[in-house]
This record gives structure tokens, sequence and C-alpha cells, in this order.
């Protein structure tokens, strides 16, 4: 609690401006928090350095940050340290674009570390893992919304931890399964129809379990209604057509037609119908 109440001090202090934080005191800060070796200590400290310093002061030292978060215990609950910067610099950024740097590319170094973080913890679960995905493609979203690769780029990667934890004998992704579809439903607010040339969609999508695969597919058609977006090419019509597919065509895992589906069955028909005539 003393070293905190420091850092709160230490913030305050008008000596130290952004240049004297990123030259002095950043780099001394994380290379005791590091040899300190203590989990619940690096957690504590790695928060309120991210709590008690300015924005701006965070942008000018990402590298530096996530560098140290990259080499802390493996026990320290490093996905909420990572979720916690990402958040705060991302609203930020939605609310004073233009106070950051046109050189400073955020989202591959906060990509680059995580993979990092991901790859060096053998013991983080999928949850984990794909939790930090979620955050990724959010902070991606609501940043870089005109950078369609960074989303298919994370959702390349979650398909390639998805195929290795199947690869494992995981054929179930449990808890892990809203995370999925977090992934695949937040894009398409912001991209509409360019969801339709996201490479790694379908393949992400083909790890849900029926029921989720329905659920997405609703939602991509409701989101597109929503916005008014018409398909202007057969090729548009063929991709979707591939990602609406557990709606539109029996697969080896849909339920047969009873009288406990057959309201969501009729609904889900109305809206393909409602669609095609749009």
């Amino acid at each position: 609690m003393l070293v905190g109440t420091n850092l709160v001090r230490l913030s305050q202090l008008q000596a130290v401006d952004k240049e004297i934080y990123q030259e002095k005191v950043l780099p001394r800060i994380v290379e005791q928090v590091v040899k300190c070796k203590d989990t619940i200590a690096q957690e504590y400290l790695m928060d309120c350095i991210i709590q008690v310093f300015p924005d701006d002061f965070h942008l000018a030292t990402l590298e530096i940050f996530l560098g140290a978060v990259s080499k802390l215990q493996q026990n320290v609950n490093v996905k909420d340290i990572i979720i916690a910067l990402m958040n705060r610099l991302s609203n930020y950024a939605r609310e004073t674009p233009e106070n950051i740097p046109d050189e400073l590319q955020m989202f591959p170094l906060f990509q680059k570390y995580s993979k990092e973080v991901i790859n060096a913890n053998e013991k983080m679960v999928i949850k984990d893992v794909l939790s930090i995905q979620v955050a990724l493609i959010n902070f991606a979203t609501k940043c870089y919304p005109e950078e369609r690769d960074y989303v298919d780029a994370i959702l390349s990667f979650s398909a390639e931890i998805l195929a290795k934890n199947a690869e494992a004998g995981e054929e179930s992704l449990g808890p892990a399964g809203g995370q999925v579809m977090k992934l695949l439903t937040t894009p398409l607010e912001t991209l509409l129809l360019q969801v339709l040339d996201l490479g790694h969609y379908p393949e992400l999508m083909s790890y849900l379990d029926y029921e989720k695969q329905r659920k997405v597919s609703t939602e991509i058609l409701q989101q597109l209604l929503k916005a008014k977006n018409k398909l202007t090419s057969s090729d548009q019509v063929e991709k979707l057509l591939t990602f609406v597919t557990p709606i539109i065509k029996d697969q080896d895992n849909t339920p047969e037609l009873s009288d406990d589906n057959k309201f969501e069955f009729e609904e889900e028909q109305h809206l393909v119908a409602r669609f095609t005539r749009a």
C-alpha cells in the first residue's frame, strides 16, 4: 500500500513530465516490479501504474510497459493488466483522437505483446486467451474501425488457438464459447458488409456448437437489416449464405423441428425472408 501511495504522489509531481516519465521514471519502476517476483505485488503495482499516470504518458511508454508485462511471473493475471490498459487507451483515443500521434501504432504493439504473453504462459486457460482477443477486437473496432485486416488477424490467431485446443482433445469450448461469440459479433456494427470479407470468420464460427452458430447467424442478418445494407454482387450473396448456413440449411447437429423450437425456426426464416426482400 505504501508503494502504491508513493506512485500516486510521484504522478502528482509537476517536475515529472512526459519526457522524464518515459526516460527515467517508468523504466526504474517496472525494473523493480519485475525484480520483486511477488505475484500479488506485481499485479497491484502494474494496476497502480495504469490508474495513476495520465493517458498521454501511457501512450509515450506503451512498449516499455507491455515489455514489462511479458516478463512478469507466470501466475500473475496478465490478462486483466493488458485489458485494463487497452480499455483506458481506447476510451482516450475515442474521446480525443487528435491526441494520438500518427506514428504510434497501438494495435500492433498490443497484438505483439499479447501473443508473447500467451505463448510464454502455458498455464493460461483458453477462456483467458480468448478474453484477451475479445479486448483486442474491441480495441481495434473502436480505435481503427477502417482497419479490417486487424480484425481478421485476431480471428485468425483465435482460430489457431482453438485448433490447438481441439488437437489436445478439448472438443467442448465450455465457457470459452461465449468469448468466441463476442469475437464474431463485435465487428458487425462497425464493419457491416465488410464482415463478409473476413477470411477467418467462417473458420472461427465452425468451432461453435449449433445453438451458438445459429445466434451468430441471426445477429449478422439483424445488423445488416438495421443498417439497411444491401448486397450488390453475387460474390457477396454467396459469402453471406456461407456465413448464415446454420439457419438456412440443416447441419449434422441441427435438432429436429419440434414444438419446443418451432417458434425460433419460424422467426429465423422470417428474418431471412426480410433480408432477401430488402
